[in-house]
């Protein structure tokens, strides 16, 4: 979920546990490192709503095992993130076994009445992985692999895809229209207390690669207009959107290998040059590389283990 709203205050903070707890999410660690370090009791969560309020860049709350969870805010002052608030929430597959969709879909709208995003989305992590996950070619000396990661698409550039639950803030539903909305082909529509929608293509998350499921989306597409969805295909495809574009538009898909050199620092984005935004996301180990993305500018690269500093 993506939010125009600073929500750094303690009492926003208290909330977002209290939730978290009511729906028995109850955290072992927290911390702005990932994984984080700090122990999680009901003696400590004053000093997590300290770390929420400081404006962290990054808040892992975690709990691991089979039925963990992890949640991520991002919660900056930084006059160049896309937006104050940004909130992640992981489950395994697992959860959906013993709990109903329903559920999950109840705490999922109290997150929006809390955060109250301009748009949000919920779908399986293979789907997302589809619908956002890119393969570059490159050549890194005389090795030839491919630098993986994710596109970094931000709803100023439109509606970042369609998944299992779509949430669309009043800001989205202006910009398509109330009736054009309450028309739209779904699986179910719900209209949110704050005039926004909440959209199903499905019964069940778990069900992202029922044909029957794809088809709806690709129907729910062209009714809003191809032109105001992200499409990886297309990524340097500028589309309507009622916010002002904000990051770094990708560039359009290629077969040509990104020849990578092989000295100075390679944890340096090659495209912007920052170097502390370099995030890790795949190790290659037939090939002994590391890849590399950029949170700054979307850039992704690797580098061979033994270059690096």
């Amino acid at each position: 979920m993506w939010s125009l709203l600073d929500c750094a205050s303690r009492d926003v903070g208290q909330r977002f546990l209290e939730i978290l707890l009511r729906f028995g999410f109850a955290p072992e660690r927290f911390g702005d490192e990932d994984p984080p370090t700090r122990k999680f009791a009901s003696s400590s969560a004053s000093e997590l709503m300290d770390v929420w309020e400081s404006h962290p860049g990054q808040l892992v709350i975690e709990k691991r095992g089979g039925d963990g969870f992890q949640a991520l805010v991002h919660l900056s002052i930084n006059p160049h993130v896309v937006m104050p608030t940004y909130f992640v929430f992981y489950v395994r597959d697992q959860y959906f076994r013993r709990e109903t969709p329903s559920k999950f879909l109840l705490f999922a709208e109290e997150m929006y009445g809390l955060f109250k995003p301009v748009c949000g989305d919920i779908g399986h992590y293979e789907d997302r992985k589809a619908k956002t996950f890119v393969r570059t070619p490159i050549i890194v000396g005389r090795v030839h692999t491919y630098a993986e990661g994710y596109i970094p698409v931000n709803p100023t550039w439109g509606l970042p895809g369609i998944y299992w639950a779509n949430f669309l803030g009043p800001i989205f539903v202006d910009f398509f229209s109330r009736e054009k909305i309450e028309g739209a082909p779904c699986y179910i529509k719900k209209r949110l207390v704050d005039g926004g929608y909440l959209t199903l293509t499905c019964e069940s998350p778990m069900d992202y690669s029922k044909i029957e499921t794809k088809r709806l989306e690709r129907t729910l597409t062209e009714y809003l207009g191809e032109d105001t969805v992200f499409d990886k295909a297309h990524p340097d495809r500028v589309l309507r959107a009622p916010l002002p574009f904000r990051g770094k538009r990708p560039s359009p898909p290629t077969d040509k290998p990104r020849i990578i050199a092989a000295s100075g620092d390679l944890k340096a984005c090659p495209d912007c040059g920052a170097i502390a935004k370099a995030e890790e996301t795949l190790r290659d180990t037939a090939n002994n590389l590391i890849s590399f993305k950029c949170s700054k500018c979307g850039a992704i690269w690797a580098a061979d283990y033994s270059l690096i500093r």
